[in-house]
């Protein structure tokens, strides 16, 4: 498994924060975790990566459009001209957009199933909190649901079980936030159903890591 994940702004933070249980699911399932962030977070480092491990699974947090993935200079260094960078494997990218036209032309590329999001990622956090992402209970369920399909993928599960597993529990926490008091729940409810909506795959359905 290689992580990729940058960590320049709020958002980012939150996100690279939130990746560490990803890192110790994955090292308690037996998978070797390569961590590349800062500097380290460019096309041709990545690429000279992927090629000598040959990872079945590639995360991705961070920025995004349809078309690309931005580095921490908040510049594009992965493009639908690169985008066979993904062949072989199972990219999960946490970034705006990217599902919409990176996607799909991966997997024209060779990449065996392509997660992600066809719309904005979007993530509430409380005021305050900023310098402490994890014990923030506001962005926490949002970020949750998100792992889960990283968490399933990790087990063994195919790419719409992992989604599937995703969207409901999305379903059970978006009906407890229905009822609660919580003056952050109706931020937290709205950034879950947007992401849901969003979430979604391309390529194989039945593709799982080797």
């Amino acid at each position: 498994m290689i992580l990729i994940r940058t960590n320049h702004d709020t958002i980012t933070n939150y996100m690279y924060s939130f990746c560490e249980s990803l890192v110790t699911e994955a090292e308690s399932h037996g998978l070797h975790v390569t961590k590349i962030e800062g500097s380290g977070v460019n096309f041709r480092h990545i690429e000279k990566r992927i090629d000598k491990i040959k990872p079945s699974l590639i995360v991705f947090n961070g920025h995004g459009s349809d078309n690309s993935l931005f580095d921490n200079s908040k510049r594009e260094f992965v493009n639908l001209k690169n985008s066979h960078i993904f062949k072989n494997s199972i990219p999960f990218i946490r970034a705006c957009n990217a599902l919409a036209g990176l996607g799909k032309e991966a997997v024209e590329k060779g990449c065996k199933s392509f997660i992600g999001y066809k719309s904005r990622f979007w993530l509430p956090f409380k005021h305050g909190m900023e310098s402490r992402p994890l014990q923030d209970y506001v962005a926490e369920p949002v970020v949750g649901v998100s792992n889960a399909v990283v968490i399933e993928l990790i087990k063994g599960k195919t790419v719409r079980d992992s989604v599937d597993k995703s969207h409901n529990e999305t379903q059970q926490l978006a009906m407890n936030l229905l009822f609660s008091e919580d003056p952050y729940s109706r931020a937290c409810l709205k950034a879950l159903i947007k992401n849901d909506n969003s979430l979604g795959f391309e390529g194989n359905p039945d593709s799982k890591l080797t």
